[in-house]
């Protein structure tokens, strides 16, 4: 019955993500010979982890979640490594600015920087007793792997995004870094992602008004100064 029950809650999410990016490859074409990108990254996001395992805290599974559609993406727009010995390049330099054609790359960067935040947290859970030192390095670790892919998401969305995305994707990065700093106990420099993060996403849900907004007014509600 587990098992049913994860499946299914694998295949609504599935449902949902392809809904996403079928929804999002609209075309701006506001430059003249330019096409845009547009991709909902904090919609997308929020709907995965609420399907797939953090919406009680199962950080795991949302990891594991995140490795699969990874997988799925790259086979969708071939992005694959083949039979040859593997070469790690970054995402920008593989697929430049000639490629970037489908919002599908930039779902890339961002489910690696999902599943390296989702590691981190995870991490933080063993954060106890014997383990506390090397589970917290560890996180640390991830956590920067996290802010690195954010970045290359923001780079390709200023490379082949709509403004919007691009707004967002700036945002998340800041999200990002402020959880980063945070782990980190540098109070200030979290605290000032923190907010430069909760500006964005600020003027992104007013921009977009109280139906399309309401996901960046949770967003908000989290990273409320306190």
């Amino acid at each position: 019955m587990a098992d049913a029950n994860a499946a299914s809650a694998e295949a609504e999410s599935a449902a949902a993500m392809s809904m996403d990016v079928v929804e999002t490859v609209q075309d701006d074409e506001s430059l003249v010979g330019t096409t845009k990108l547009s991709l909902n990254i904090l919609r997308v996001s929020k709907a995965a982890q609420l399907l797939n395992g953090l919406k009680h805290g199962d950080y795991r599974r949302y990891r594991r979640y995140c490795s699969r559609r990874l997988h799925r993406v790259r086979k969708a727009i071939k992005f694959t490594n083949g039979r040859g010995r593997f070469q790690k390049r970054p995402l920008l330099t593989a697929l430049n600015s000639a490629k970037i054609r489908d919002s599908r790359c930039l779902v890339l960067p961002m489910l690696h920087a999902e599943r390296c935040w989702s590691f981190g947290m995870e991490l933080k859970d063993l954060e106890s007793g014997a383990t506390s030192a090397t589970a917290r390095r560890l996180a640390i670790r991830k956590l920067k792997k996290a802010v690195l892919y954010a970045r290359q998401l923001l780079e390709m969305c200023t490379l082949a995004g709509n403004d919007k995305t691009k707004l967002e994707a700036e945002a998340y990065l800041a999200w990002m870094r402020a959880n980063l700093l945070l782990e980190q106990e540098q109070w200030g420099g979290a605290l000032e992602s923190f907010e430069h993060a909760h500006a964005l996403y600020n003027a992104t849900a007013e921009a977009l008004g109280v139906g399309e907004g309401s996901v960046f007014a949770s967003r908000l509600e989290e990273i409320e100064p306190s």
